[in-house]
């Protein structure tokens, strides 16, 4: 995840190619504006799209099933995901489906998210498609499930088996989070450690704003 600010330094690709995300509230102090440059939380953020986030948060009273930015704890390089649990809680994946405190969290099938199989974000890369091997320009399908977590409801996406659909059991530790992407499996997060180049859990300190809008 890019903040505005910063692309041409963390960016290698010409300024002119980035997107323009104009936040006139951020000039508050209260808003942060991102740009996405991959794909880990579609289809909520897509790649390319600028978001903003609000700054003025209690972090003790960080609900589940937000959209959280934060820096991460070894790099402090900054992301975005969903908060799945909180301190407390254990989670646990069981073919590809979330389970938290030993309750598998609610889904329903949502048919197929759509997306040419263009080249995406600053990669450049194009998505995973679970009706591979799929031709360039061509329809790339997931599959999409509807998600509800602590009374939100979201959609996320299959693109079929994968390393992370089974985990072992999550405790998460007071004062941190545990946070997963949408697009389940292309996102690296709490599931993977940090000494495996993963997240690991966030603590809550490192949380730096919550998804406030959206733009097309």
């Amino acid at each position: 995840m890019i903040r505005l600010a910063t692309l041409l330094i963390l960016l290698s690709v010409p300024a002119a190619a980035q997107p323009v995300c104009v936040c006139l509230k951020c000039l508050t102090g209260a808003y942060d504006s991102y740009w996405a440059p991959a794909g880990s939380m579609k289809p909520a953020i897509l790649p390319g799209q600028c978001f903003i986030t609000r700054t003025n948060f209690t972090p003790a009273n960080l609900p589940t099933s937000v959209i959280i930015t934060f820096s991460h704890p070894i790099t402090g390089t900054p992301f975005f995901k969903r908060i799945a649990a909180t301190g407390g809680q254990t989670v646990q994946m069981r073919s590809g489906h979330l389970f938290i405190d030993d309750i598998p969290v609610p889904t329903e099938e949502s048919g197929h998210f759509t997306e040419p199989n263009t080249p995406q974000g600053s990669g450049g890369a194009g998505p995973r498609c679970s009706n591979a091997p799929v031709s360039d320009g061509a329809e790339c399908l997931k599959d999409m499930r509807t998600e509800t977590l602590g009374g939100v409801t979201y959609h996320i996406l299959d693109i079929g088996p994968g390393r992370l659909d089974d985990t072992r059991i999550f405790t998460v530790p007071a004062g941190h989070l545990f946070v997963l992407g949408d697009n389940r499996d292309n996102s690296i997060d709490t599931r993977v450690s940090q000494a495996t180049g993963g997240l690991g859990f966030i603590p809550i300190e490192n949380v730096t704003g919550i998804l406030d809008e959206v733009r097309p």
